[in-house]
């Protein structure tokens, strides 16, 4: 999100420069920043639960006794959730900040 703000700097100008207000664009962001945010940790988690499981019933044969169920781990999993979680706030603060700029000093930019 943060990587793209440098592309997004002249719709947000453009979309001030038509009337947008400011919170109009906040909510626009935020909404963008959850989005992502949630498609990314449901996908995460799905492909990460499917993996696993592909590989317990490649490697049952390894174990010896092969495992009744998978481990999960639930306090790594939320520290990396947190994580992600902050840097989704993060970049969402500092798309807002660009909107914050004067509409005259971004249209110079551009």
């Amino acid at each position: 999100m943060a990587l793209g703000l440098a592309e997004r700097r002249r719709s947000f100008t453009i979309l001030s420069a038509l009337g947008d207000r400011r919170r109009q664009l906040a909510a626009f962001v935020w909404a963008e920043a959850a989005v992502v945010g949630l498609g990314g940790l449901a996908v995460g988690a799905a492909g990460g639960w499917a993996l696993s499981v592909m590989l317990v019933k490649v490697l049952t044969g390894v174990f010896d006794p092969p495992p009744a169920h998978l481990a999960v781990p639930a306090g790594y999993l939320g520290v990396l959730a947190a994580a992600a979680i902050a840097a989704t706030v993060i970049a969402g603060r500092w798309s807002l900040r660009a909107i914050r700029r004067p509409q005259l000093t971004t249209l110079r930019d551009l």
